[in-house]
């Protein structure tokens, strides 16, 4: 018995090793389309921008979880031409759900949907977008999928570990080439003010030209080799009329809840709803820089085409303050030494990340604590979010069980960063990122009195005490820290934290 055993498990690990992906089949390229002026949209950015001398572009941040949700379903019930859509997660949850569904109501009015989603948390919802890829004006395609599909596809890290650890972490959306949100967001529950544990994020509404920049950089994901039709990797004919029939109900039942009508309700009450009906929303304006990395970054040796390449002359202009925001930061002995040659030239450098009870990777702080007190010693500020428990409040960095999401740096409280990136070797080097660049200094300023304002007590401020890392309240100025172990956790919290220490997975994190 143990014998057949042995042979059918080696018989699936063989199986499992040998499985590769269909050949692309040859497929057109597929574009933008231009000369979308007409659209409502086109006509509205036209007219936000018809007022800058010399010509500006005009954008609009978006702290607030449910205001950036109203501001991507607004645009999508005014899309008439196209919807491109990029996404790392994808849930099929209440979220996700009513976004899906005004993407189908969106191509039930004739306007092309293109749906594209990496494929390392579709597992189990391999039908659900293939249905998805079935109605009219609609296609759905994943990056970098694996070839094992379903309940053993996770087995597929021991046998393709290179290729299928390299994933797609941009997020947008672009509507008509005329209007876009780019950002920090997934589309989810915790990315928009949904129950549970929610995520403190950033995103923009950009308009002009930046949309056509963010188009180019979608076009070149959808026609990569790294990219495959959902069709081609569940085939049409094992669809039954009953999994069609489940998903539309699954999609109309979902919207009808009492609790999804309630959270529709706290969309309708949002200021930006308000505003956007009155037309009163504020713009900023200033040039737009986007940049983002090749799709098959895991394949190009040349580290110029990287993201972080791009940023780095953005970075390397601070010369008063550079200001950041990383939910996860493992800056290696490359990213501490060039902090604290800018903290040398004088520039006042100000880091703000999750501290472990707030994150919601254990390993990724693991990776980064053991760089604080290098940090600390080179006069780098540093704060950690604390787990803030109690009363949700409407600031974007003081909710109730809230975790910092968002990826912003600024420099010298004029260039604005806003993107998919984190500060750690995952998006620097593996994940693919999309990064926006805004040169306004109205912008910086506001963003950085949002971050600050708010209630007391949302930070811990670390210092150097006796010689080792300690964490003091914000408004601590005293000679005794408050803490000197991880604040808010338990003694085997910080065991684990320590045990994952050990293990030399720094470059994965």
């Amino acid at each position: 018995m143990s014998y057949r055993l042995f042979s059918l498990v080696s018989l699936v690990i063989f199986q499992l090793g040998c499985a590769s992906l269909p050949e692309q089949e040859p497929r057109p390229e597929v574009l933008s389309f231009k000369n979308t002026q007409a659209t409502r949209l086109g006509e509205l950015a036209a007219h936000i921008n018809a007022d800058t001398t010399p010509p500006q572009q005009a954008f609009i941040p978006l702290n607030d979880g449910r205001e950036a949700l109203v501001a991507r379903l607004a645009l999508i019930l005014q899309a008439e031409k196209s919807i491109d859509v990029q996404y790392y997660l994808y849930h099929n949850d209440t979220v996700g759900r009513l976004f899906t569904q005004y993407l189908i109501e969106a191509s039930q009015r004739g306007v092309r949907v293109r749906l594209l989603v990496d494929d390392m948390a579709t597992n189990w919802r391999d039908k659900d977008f293939a249905i998805i890829d079935q109605y009219p004006n609609i296609e759905v395609r994943l990056f970098n999928p694996f070839s094992v599909r379903g309940a053993l596809r996770s087995t597929q890290f021991l046998f393709d570990f290179s290729r299928v650890n390299h994933r797609m972490h941009n997020k947008a959306l672009i509507v008509d080439n005329q209007m876009a949100i780019a950002g920090g967001r997934n589309i989810g529950n915790q990315y928009f003010s949904k129950g549970g544990v929610q995520f403190a994020d950033m995103d923009m509404l950009v308009t002009a030209s930046a949309t056509e920049d963010l188009s180019n950089v979608f076009d070149r994901y959808w026609n990569s080799d790294q990219v495959y039709p959902i069709s081609q990797l569940v085939p049409l004919n094992t669809l039954t009329e009953q999994d069609r029939k489940a998903v539309q109900q699954v999609l109309i039942d979902s919207l009808t809840t009492p609790e999804s009508k309630q959270y529709v309700r706290e969309l309708v009450q949002t200021d930006f709803y308000r505003r956007a009906k009155d037309n009163q929303l504020r713009w900023f304006y200033g040039s737009v820089d986007i940049y983002a990395d090749p799709p098959d970054k895991r394949l190009d040796k040349n580290k110029d085409a990287y993201l972080i390449s791009m940023l780095k002359p953005s970075l390397d202009s601070a010369k008063k303050s550079l200001f950041i925001l990383s939910p996860y930061f493992v800056p290696g002995d490359q990213g501490v030494a060039y902090l604290a040659q800018k903290v040398k030239q004088g520039v006042e450098v100000t880091v703000v990340t999750n501290s472990l009870a707030a994150t919601d990777v254990s390993a990724v702080h693991a990776g980064y604590s053991r760089y604080r007190q290098a940090l600390l010693e080179a006069g780098v500020v540093l704060y950690e979010i604390k787990a803030v428990q109690g009363k949700t409040d409407k600031h974007w960095l003081g909710s109730s069980k809230s975790s910092l999401h968002a990826k912003t740096y600024i420099v010298d409280e004029h260039t604005t960063f806003v993107g998919s990136m984190n500060l750690d070797p995952r998006s620097i080097e593996i994940n693919t990122e999309t990064g926006v660049i805004f040169h306004d200094t109205k912008l910086a300023k506001h963003l950085l009195e949002q971050i600050n304002s708010g209630p007391d007590g949302r930070y811990w401020q670390l210092r150097l005490h006796k010689g080792r890392v300690a964490w003091f309240e914000s408004d601590n100025f005293g000679r005794e820290p408050d803490f000197t172990t991880e604040p808010q956790t338990s003694f085997l919290n910080r065991v684990w934290i320590t045990f994952i220490g050990l293990f030399p997975i720094e470059s994965q994190l």
